[in-house]
């Protein structure tokens, strides 16, 4: 009865731990949901590219704020901190990640000596695959646009699917990932999202304080102080407003 009994109790240990290595499991994946990208790699002249790596690289999340309809961005932290997958294009340049979950993904593509491209993509609850094209270029022959260019809604290159220009013209999304940005050292590229964010929400105070920083760290304090300045018209009250004013006051002084 004893050897009968331990075996029962065996049993149900084993038992017990599966379990909880399904729940350790399913925690770790929420939110992930069956989201995929796919794509292919070409060169400068369109021509696909076998064998090129690329990589799916999780960054973050979009939350709604609490008590209001604005999203912000939320960095990976913990075990999502580490979420990456690699994987070769195929003879015909193509790609594809599947079991991705929501959130923004970077996807970054590399071959030789050739200079990397490098997209951000948001999945959110479609279940329609995000189609990219990667274009691969000798290094220097990508021209990044000059410091201080916007972008506009017309402007949005014809490639792009239409998840992803709807993105672009979400002002909220836009500021969300122009903070990214910025505390990622990207100070151009996340001028462009504050500076497009304002165009389509000239109100929205935020993007100026944002701009006024990233221009003031950029060396520009021209540009920096311009912004500061509308950021306190739209919104004088904001607990931002006396430190922007401090700063004006000693920067225009030595001006």
């Amino acid at each position: 009865m004893k050897t009968e009994k331990k075996k029962v109790i065996l049993f149900l240990a084993i038992l017990l731990l599966g379990i909880v290595a399904v729940l350790l499991y399913a925690q770790s994946q929420s939110g992930r949901g069956e989201e995929k990208i796919k794509g292919v790699v070409i060169d400068k002249d369109g021509k696909p590219i076998e064998a090129a790596i690329v990589v799916a690289e999780l960054k973050g999340y979009y939350r709604t704020k609490m008590g209001t309809r604005e999203m912000e961005f939320e960095p990976v932290s913990g075990a999502d901190a580490n979420v990456k997958f690699e994987i070769k294009t195929d003879k015909k340049g193509e790609f594809r990640f599947i079991n991705l979950g929501y959130g923004q993904w970077q996807v970054t593509s590399a071959y030789g000596d050739l200079e990397p491209a490098k997209e951000i993509v948001v999945l959110h609850s479609s279940i329609r695959p995000r189609t990219l094209t990667l274009k691969l270029v000798e290094k220097g022959a990508a021209l990044a646009p000059p410091p201080g260019a916007t972008l506009s809604a017309i402007d949005l290159p014809p490639e792009l699917d239409e998840e992803t220009k709807k993105i672009l013209k979400d002002p909220n999304k836009l500021f969300a990932l122009g903070e990214e940005l910025l505390l990622n050292d990207e100070l151009e590229n996340a001028i462009r999202c504050f500076s497009l964010a304002s165009q389509l929400k000239p109100d929205w105070s935020g993007p100026y304080l944002k701009l006024g920083y990233a221009y003031f760290n950029l060396g520009d304090t021209k540009k920096a102080l311009e912004n500061f300045r509308k950021f306190l018209e739209l919104d004088p009250k904001s607990a931002d407003a006396l430190a922007v004013k401090e700063i004006i006051e000693i920067y225009a002084e030595e001006k």
